[in-house]
């Protein structure tokens, strides 16, 4: 379970946290670790940052509505500061909950405020268990 910090129209800003998912999240917040797409609400795009992001993170692809696990093997290097989300971050909170023990995650709610929570391996195991394995091929041709 996690908290909603709400705030009237202003961002909430300053919050220490270990992860931070979304690119406002990772720009409000004090992180360790961010995780970014490039975009805000899923279209509005934050293209002025990608070549500076694109020279020191780490790149997964992980389709909306998926975990790839491209991105879960990811996030086991520990020496991780920024990684870049080729389609969707939303999920990214479970492989960081199975791979970092109580470590503070926030990401953002959008038009509402910011979601904090604590990594919990079992909670995210049953959230995984919930969810329908595919194979996906990605051709490069």
């Amino acid at each position: 379970m996690g908290k909603l910090l709400v705030s009237n129209k202003k961002l909430i800003r300053n919050i220490e946290v270990d992860i931070a998912i979304g690119d406002i999240a990772s720009e409000t917040t004090r992180n360790l670790l961010r995780v970014i797409d490039g975009k805000t609400r899923r279209t509005i795009s934050i293209r002025k940052r990608e070549r500076d992001i694109e020279k020191e993170s780490f790149k997964a692809i992980n389709l909306p509505g998926t975990l790839s696990l491209n991105t879960r093997t990811i996030t086991k290097c520990k020496k991780l500061k920024t990684l870049y989300i080729i389609g969707e971050e939303d999920l990214t909170p479970l492989a960081f909950s199975l791979e970092y023990k109580d470590a503070i995650i926030a990401y953002g709610q959008p038009g509402v405020g910011l979601v904090i929570l604590t990594s919990n391996k079992i909670n995210a195991i049953k959230v995984l268990k919930t969810f329908k394995p595919d194979i996906i091929v990605y051709n490069n041709a």
